[in-house]
């Protein structure tokens, strides 16, 4: 057998010992390099071995270290493919260090100084007591008052819940991601994701070893029709979706194609998890995806994006056939609720207090996205972000040292990829404009950021 028979060559030959991790380091390094792309086929294990004169199991020892390390990922039947997203970091953070920088990457919206969100913090800061704080419980999934406030949140949101439906409470959104994902899926689980999703997410399945698998999406959100073909040809394990102000493209699902995904989750047994994360942004507040398969579905909100970004507390709702697994890693990961975020977030919601925060949320996003329409002339959702494609004649090079000298932070496509790279004529930026109160302050950024991308 000569190279040219085989998908892939090491680079660097001949191996050193020990001779499967040199092999992995090659596959690694190719990776990096550029020479093994996302979605690659590797040679069959046996036609490597071959090849380069080592025993079977070299080979299969280097593969499955490539798995473990997500570089790589296997199909039965079909063989061995490089990851999407086995050497990129998706992880997005504030840009703390840089208190100069005009940040329009983070979401961070809600609590400024002096603002009415810090006032009604500090008012049921004041009505939590020492020993409430003190305590040390992990019995509170059957405390009735937890239930009820629960209940009264998911009352405002539209979210029926049943008697058959157990609440969780985390310490935020990704907390919450991070119970469901090390409940209920094992390494080498499939979950079908957006071709743009989540950059957290990517990575917190990366950490986890669980496979994404990547469709497109259209106007209506995920593409349901490349799902349903998803399905015939292999085992999926979840979907994760974001049916209302998806991040990052900003597609909201339909009440036909809610549907939709609900009957293909019972037709072929898969979990949805539906992070309704912007809900209390829609005013319309279509059936949530767990109303239509409630058996099927685990619903996350969050009030990071509500009350304030440092405010940790998500509430997970789900069918109670997944009760003992979610409160085992729950327990495993986070022990209990987190105690003081949660007594603040308790005092919002029983004296309607989060109400008025949400009604100047959405003043806020309308008065900013008038500006954004103004400067961009585009045609924007009443979003807290935009998702804006950058001239497809710029080098993205180029605008990325255009961004870091204006200094201007936002995010740039490729770190919400989930698979599927695209040419460089596809990049997109998303653009916070939530995150800078000052109407004024946004416009003047968003005059300079115009010529960069457009």
């Amino acid at each position: 057998m000569v190279d040219d028979d085989l998908s892939w060559v090491p680079s660097k030959l001949p191996l050193q010992p020990p001779l499967y991790q040199s092999l992995y380091q090659n596959i690694q390094n190719d990776i990096e390099n550029g020479i093994l792309p996302p979605y690659k086929q590797l040679p069959s294990q046996r036609e490597l071995s071959y090849f380069l004169d080592i025993h079977f199991t070299t080979v299969t020892h280097a593969y499955e270290l490539a798995i473990k390390q997500g570089l790589l990922y296997s199909e039965k039947g079909r063989g061995t493919f490089v990851s999407p997203n086995g050497v990129r970091d998706n992880t997005i953070q504030a840009q703390n260090n840089a208190s100069h920088i005009s940040d329009l990457g983070i979401l961070n919206m809600g609590h400024t100084p002096n603002s009415l969100a810090e006032s009604t913090i500090k008012l049921a800061m004041s009505h939590v007591t020492l020993a409430t704080l003190s305590r040390y419980s992990t019995n509170a999934f059957d405390d009735q008052q937890y239930r009820q406030i629960c209940q009264q949140w998911f009352d405002y949101l539209q979210v029926p819940m049943n008697k058959n439906q157990s609440p969780l409470i985390t310490g935020g959104g990704q907390s919450g991601l991070a119970v469901i994902l090390s409940g209920l899926f094992k390494p080498y689980d499939t979950i079908v994701v957006d071709e743009y999703t989540y950059s957290n997410f990517i990575e917190l399945a990366k950490t986890l070893h669980i496979k994404l698998l990547a469709i497109a999406q259209n106007q209506d959100g995920m593409d349901l029709v490349a799902l349903e073909h998803l399905l015939t040809t292999q085992k999926i394990n979840g979907v994760y979706v974001m049916p209302f102000l998806s991040n990052p493209t900003n597609r909201s699902m339909p009440l036909i194609r809610r549907q939709q995904l609900a009957r293909l989750s019972r037709q072929h047994d898969f979990i949805i998890i539906e992070d309704d994360y912007l809900r209390h942004l829609d005013t319309q507040k279509l059936p949530a995806i767990i109303d239509l398969a409630p058996q099927n579905t685990i619903y996350i909100t969050s009030f990071s994006k509500i009350v304030a970004p440092g405010l940790r507390v998500a509430f997970l709702l789900y069918d109670q056939q997944f009760d003992r697994q979610l409160r085992h890693s729950f327990t495993n990961l986070n022990l209990q609720e987190p105690t003081l975020d949660f007594e603040i977030i308790r005092y919002l919601i029983e004296h309607h207090l989060i109400e008025p925060l949400i009604h100047y949320q959405r003043e806020q996003i309308e008065r900013h996205v008038a500006v954004f329409r103004e400067i961009f002339d585009f045609s924007a959702p009443n979003s807290p972000f935009q998702w804006v494609k950058i001239n497809p004649k710029l080098e993205i090079g180029k605008v990325k040292d255009d961004l870091a000298q204006q200094k201007i932070h936002v995010l740039l496509s490729p770190q919400f990829q989930a698979g599927g790279w695209r040419s460089h004529r596809d990049y997109f930026v998303r653009i916070a404009i939530a995150g800078i109160s000052d109407t004024a302050q946004l416009q003047h950024i968003m005059l300079r950021l115009k010529p960069i991308i457009r």
